[in-house]
């Protein structure tokens, strides 16, 4: 299974470019110590907005903010459909 890659956010390659860095873990040291706003997903891959890059402090502030929330739902819903598993 081949996924597209999401234009809302940099690439695989814009990353290694960025922070010099083609490791995934050394990428997101780069990226603190660069003082650029990331998210790490479920596999610990950092995603940063292209609006953080591209846009305004603001609407970089804000795409994070909402991956942030969509994680912590993620991991919420996660926890609760294992709650359920262990109750039955």
């Amino acid at each position: 299974m081949k996924f597209e890659r999401d234009p809302r956010y940099l690439s695989d390659e814009d990353l290694t470019i960025l922070t010099g860095r083609c490791r995934k873990r050394d990428q997101a040291t780069q990226l603190q110590k660069m003082d650029i706003p990331f998210v790490l997903n479920g596999v610990g891959t950092p995603l940063v907005p292209v609006l953080v890059i591209e846009g305004s402090p603001a609407q970089g502030r804000r795409a994070i903010k909402n991956l942030e929330a969509y994680f912590a739902e993620l991991r919420l819903r996660d926890e609760m459909a294992a709650k359920m598993r262990r109750q039955r």
